[in-house]
């Protein structure tokens, strides 16, 4: 293994998280808690979603001739980067709707939900995790938001996989890194660290994607 194969695999797990750090902040400025129990699960699901869908990347890799997955791999990879920065960027052009979100979670019901229907939910907003308002994210809760960022960053591990990364080495990676930064975003989770850092984080993950897929795809 190249040392900048290394690095590509630790950028990927970095970018994978970007959503558990930036969710991380955002949780510290609202005083809501993760206890230890709760952010190993998170990190577990991450890890898990990342290495099945660098595996299922892989296996569609099998199917075609490895330059061709190489370069599709990349190209996805590129396109969710771009996506991401575009989306963004514009989201912080346009001011930040969060308070107003928030006026919204208390009029949304989500007692007759079971757990399938409660993701899609935090997917658009993770304060929905917390639905029973109670400031700590239990184990039940952790694991709805667990599964609603590991599908955030499916295209990621997919494009991953095809494009030759290692996915059980990468989900490690992924798995001790979301345990790192969902600590340390509550620890960050200030209005300052949040305005700076925050809105900052996914954008950034979006650059950093564009690069690793214009590595894999010439290097």
């Amino acid at each position: 293994m190249t040392k900048s194969y290394f690095i590509v695999m630790i950028l990927m797990a970095l970018v994978s998280n970007t959503d558990n750090f930036a969710v991380g902040i955002s949780y510290g400025t609202r005083k809501l808690l993760i206890p230890f129990v709760s952010n190993i699960i998170i990190a577990l699901i991450t890890g898990i979603g990342t290495l099945l869908s660098m595996l299922l990347g892989k296996e569609i890799s099998n199917i075609l001739d490895p330059k061709e997955a190489t370069v599709l791999g990349a190209g996805i990879i590129i396109i969710v980067g771009v996506f991401i920065v575009i989306k963004e960027t514009l989201r912080i052009i346009k001011g930040d709707k969060k308070d107003e979100d928030l006026k919204k979670i208390s009029n949304i019901n989500l007692d007759n939900l079971g757990i399938i229907g409660r993701i899609p939910k935090v997917l658009q907003n993770p304060f929905l995790a917390d639905w029973d308002f109670s400031g700590c994210i239990s184990i039940g809760e952790s694991v709805i938001l667990g599964f609603a960022l590991a599908l955030n960053n499916m295209a990621n591990g997919i494009g991953a996989g095809l494009a030759g990364l290692n996915p059980f080495a990468t989900a490690i990676f992924a798995f001790v890194i979301s345990l790192l930064v969902i600590w340390i975003g509550i620890k960050l989770g200030h209005d300052y660290i949040y305005n700076s850092l925050g809105k900052l984080s996914a954008p950034l993950a979006g650059v950093i994607l564009i690069i690793i897929g214009i590595y894999e795809m010439f290097c």
